[in-house]
């Protein structure tokens, strides 16, 4: 199954993000209330990257997809679940109807068609026939009306629900439980949240690779304390706040340290397999072997937007984002920018582990989805143009997978 259908896929590349330099600090205040990050302890302060670090992967409860839906109703009990055919099921103990309300994109892969709820198995649900667009979910909404008398109807989710891409929607943080379900109580999202005292906020790194903070206006303005972590996301301070409605956006000037998303997909990757063993030749003739480790790798090849091309990336790799990933040092790389599950190999499907969930795609093998990875190239980078013209430039790394 090819449920992303996108056989060129605009990647991304994401480095760890160290958040112990402020340990402890407040790092903004937002409508006079201190946003500060923890008093990290030894070992800590150190996140999977910088999506992990500013949304942990999810939704806080009572925000994602599921709870929303259920809050928003005005009748039934409801489910929002993903199959393992990596479509989107709706469920309710009511029949109902449901359509989409988007003219363009149907980000839940439902297209303007009425779908009318069967009856399975006690309950009435909708399977949405299409696929989930990748990329940032921006807000578009789903209608959905009661089949019988008094025939109530809703919108779900908010109107203003834009976040990371549909995962991190639907994604339940801090009840999911899973391999990266690990950020719910320090991600910046979080803390950002308890110190408001508002739920209704969401960070994320835009299509373009740019943080965006997204609240409620009645919060009141969001002010930078300490300037070393402003400049760290990619702000600079003179931002413009974008209100909409009851909404603000305020999105950085600057690409995010540590996030490279390049305008071009990925010209190649293939694996390379590293085989270190201990060989000795025995007396007699032959030899023995001692296997210490088999280790996969990517080597990746593509083009480095420069000055002449759609966005300006060259100063951005060499100054904030190369420096953050030495050899030997985590990276993460997402192999379609817009689905930030895990790759899984169609091998590994199994009666515990599906297809699809909120953790693991198993498109193409194993081509899309997030490898998660240590830098081992060579520590010196030869940017170098292959015309006059400051358009792109070629380059070439290897990554060594994690598990």
């Amino acid at each position: 199954m090819m449920p992303g259908l996108d056989f060129a896929p605009t990647f991304g590349l994401l480095t760890e993000f160290n958040a112990r330099s402020w340990s402890g600090v407040t790092v903004f205040t937002h409508g006079g209330h201190a946003v500060a990050m923890p008093a990290f302890s030894a070992g800590e302060g150190l996140y999977d990257d910088g999506l992990s670090f500013l949304n942990g992967r999810g939704s806080i409860t009572g925000v994602n997809l599921k709870y929303q839906t259920s809050t928003l109703a005005n009748f039934g009990i409801w489910d929002v679940s993903l199959l393992s055919s990596d479509r989107i099921k709706f469920t309710c103990d009511e029949a109902f109807n449901l359509t989409s309300s988007s003219s363009t994109l149907f980000p839940f892969g439902f297209n303007d068609s009425i779908y009318n709820s069967a009856f399975d198995a006690g309950q009435f649900s909708v399977t949405a026939d299409l696929n989930w667009v990748r990329g940032a979910y921006r807000g578009e909404r789903l209608t959905i009306t009661q089949t019988a008398s008094p025939y109530n109807t809703f919108k779900t989710p908010n109107a203003q629900s834009h976040t990371q891409d549909i995962i991190v929607l639907m994604r339940d943080r801090g009840a999911e439980g899973d391999a990266d379900d690990i950020y719910s109580t320090t991600c910046l999202e979080y803390l950002h949240k308890i110190h408001v005292a508002n739920p209704n906020l969401r960070w994320l790194i835009n299509d373009e690779g740019k943080c965006e903070v997204r609240y409620l206006t009645s919060i009141g303005s969001l002010v930078w304390s300490s300037t070393t972590f402003r400049d760290r996301l990619g702000f600079t301070g003179s931002e413009s706040v974008v209100a909409s409605g009851t909404w603000s956006v305020i999105t950085a000037d600057n690409y995010m340290g540590g996030v490279l998303i390049p305008s071009r997909p990925v010209e190649n990757h293939h694996m390379k397999i590293q085989q270190v063993t201990s060989s000795r030749r025995k007396l007699g003739g032959g030899y023995t072997s001692n296997m210490l480790g088999s280790y996969n790798q990517s080597s990746i090849r593509f083009h480095l937007d420069a000055s002449a091309d759609q966005r300006d990336l060259y100063r951005h790799y060499t100054d904030h984002f190369i420096k953050y990933v030495g050899e030997g040092e985590r990276i993460n790389f997402y192999q379609q920018w817009g689905d930030s599950r895990r790759s899984l190999i169609t091998a590994s499907i199994n009666t515990s582990q599906p297809a699809y969930d909120l953790l693991y795609t198993s498109e193409m093998n194993g081509e899309r989805g997030r490898i998660r990875g240590s830098m081992i190239s060579g520590q010196t980078y030869d940017l170098v143009y292959p015309t006059r013209i400051k358009k792109r430039v070629p380059i070439i790394i290897t990554i060594e997978h994690l598990s």
